[in-house]
């Protein structure tokens, strides 16, 4: 995910859901997380999934989904 895009840059906070098989991680993203732009992750699975939730103010989100397969 590109840290470079305006929504995560204007972003305030985040959210990071990782789905890998029967495994699910939501973590949390400050806005020094955003603006470091990257994530190591090591996969147990064939396909792992991304959702990254920015949030801009009260009332503005923006999602991004990513599929990942071996």
């Amino acid at each position: 995910m590109e840290s470079r895009r305006p929504a995560v840059r204007a972003a305030q906070k985040g959210l990071l859901e990782i789905e890998d098989g029967g495994y699910a991680k939501p973590g949390d993203l400050d806005q020094a997380h955003l603006q470091g732009g990257s994530i190591i992750y090591r996969n147990s699975s064939n396909t792992v999934r991304f959702r990254l939730v920015v949030y801009l103010n009260g009332r503005l989100t923006v999602i991004e989904n990513i599929e990942w397969k071996q």
